[in-house]
């Protein structure tokens, strides 16, 4: 629990960063910065809705912030929506960053869908034994299976991206059972203890941290990184999935692809914005530049002007504009 306490705050603390602002002036037009960051209330959960072992948290934060010019105002839902994917990326990052070095740990990459992107999992605990305890996922794998199917037989083609999506979303709400009481951490840890066997249960930490050991000892510690190549790595994968993108998206993937090889956050991070720096320089921006002087009036702390919103600007690459043009 300490670790996801850490992880969460330190998610909370990026979040107040990087996506948090209000708006001022007619329909919105000023983006000004937050005093005081935002009020977050968690409620703490132990177990899935099929009763797996689960720990994780709900937040909900409260949508009235004190802008800096003293007034209370709404949240920016469109800065906040923007940064939804790389605020779950850094939690992702945080929490493995954070259980790793609690347990001494690592993590591994793992497939978990094919054509899906990796999951990062603590290396050496073993497959079923996740699959045991994720029946939730697999119900919902099941489902999509059928409803894709079903899609198929109609409709005579597999379904598109966006209809993936939207099969996801009613497997999920289909296959969603009533929660049931809760039981204490306790109860939780016992009733998976007793699924897997007493001895079992007891030797997957000593497992994983041997994985651990030997990979420091063989040298596999932290990876020397070239910026300009993972630059282009990670450009390379948004290409894949997005004809436009923000910057949100370069730093989002950046973070996921340095998570699978350094999973100490404080090392990974810095090494992120340098990657998604670069990956974005060599981005074509689509937004045409601003027309707004530095009036200091009516700029925020960095000194861009209160009217170009954070993260507005589109970008697309030379390769995604060349093959439009065939």
């Amino acid at each position: 629990e300490q670790a996801q306490d850490r992880a969460v705050a330190s998610t909370i603390a990026y979040l107040e960063q990087e996506a948090l602002a209000t708006r001022a002036g007619t329909n919105g037009v000023e983006q000004i910065e937050v005093e005081g960051g935002v009020a977050v209330t968690a409620f703490r959960h132990f177990e899935s809705r099929n009763g797996d072992p689960q720990l994780h948290d709900h937040l909900v934060v409260a949508n009235k912030v004190k802008g800096s010019d003293g007034k209370w105002r709404t949240i920016d839902s469109k800065l906040l929506h923007r940064m939804n994917v790389p605020i779950s990326e850094f939690y992702n990052a945080a929490i493995m960053s954070e259980v790793t070095k609690a347990l001494d740990v690592t993590t591994e990459a793992r497939t978990v869908s094919a054509g899906k992107r990796p999951v990062m999992e603590i290396a050496g605990v073993d497959t079923d034994l996740l699959e045991t305890f994720s029946s939730r996922s697999a119900s919902i794998r099941v489902e999509v299976e059928r409803l894709t199917a079903e899609y198929q037989r109609d409709h005579g083609r597999a379904p598109d991206t966006k209809t993936q999506i939207k099969i996801a979303q009613q497997a999920t709400l289909e296959t969603r059972p009533q929660k049931e009481h809760g039981r204490s951490p306790q109860a939780t840890h016992d009733y998976a203890v007793a699924r897997v066997g007493q001895d079992r249960a007891a030797q997957v930490l000593p497992a994983a941290q041997r994985i651990a050991e030997t990979r420091a000892r063989d040298g596999f510690g932290t990876p020397t990184v070239d910026v300009d190549e993972r630059a282009a790595l990670v450009l390379m994968a948004v290409e894949e999935r997005y004809s436009v993108w923000g910057a949100g998206v370069i730093e989002a993937e950046a973070r996921r692809q340095l998570a699978q090889i350094i999973p100490d956050q404080t090392i990974a991070e810095p090494l992120v914005q340098q990657v998604a720096k670069t990956a974005l320089h060599s981005s074509i921006s689509l937004t045409p530049p601003s027309p707004h002087g530095a009036f200091k009036p009516l700029t925020r702390s960095n000194g861009e002007s209160v009217f170009d919103h954070k993260g507005k600007t589109v970008y697309t690459s030379g390769g995604i504009l060349a093959a439009e043009d065939r």
